[in-house]
């Protein structure tokens, strides 16, 4: 029974974790997920152009694996860490864009009515 587990959905079941035990023919010393792999080559890409300054073993070594770290633990507002970064981005790019804040959650007036027809319905009654 330890290795049994209740699956509500079948999404999960064809979902696969692909992990990595060796690299190269080199032995890890721990197993890694290949979003954990993927988001630390991304990290130490962009660490390449941007970080300069730093010594190497923080640009090529520390800081990816800090970004990859927290981007493979899923847990920010419910989002992947990217998809919440993506929509931050955006939100900013429409009030850059736009030139005025985003007004959410006001009642505005105005003077014609949306709707323009009256809304018809129908009741289903059970027999």
């Amino acid at each position: 029974m330890e290795g049994r587990r209740i699956v509500k959905s079948y999404s999960h079941v064809w979902r696969l974790n692909r992990t990595f035990y060796s690299f190269g023919g080199m032995d890890l010393p721990l197993p890694v997920s290949m979003n954990f792999m993927l988001y630390f080559i991304v990290a130490a890409i962009v660490m390449h152009f941007i970080g300069g300054l730093l010594p190497s073993i923080i640009r090529y070594i520390i800081i990816p694996l800090v970004v990859a770290w927290i981007f493979d633990q899923r847990l920010i507002d419910g989002k992947n860490p990217y998809q919440f970064i993506r929509s931050i981005a955006t939100h900013y790019f429409v009030i850059l864009s736009k030139g005025h804040k985003i007004s959410r959650f006001k009642h505005y007036k105005t003077e014609k009515p949306a709707i323009k027809s009256n809304i018809s319905y129908r009741i289903h009654r059970r027999p």
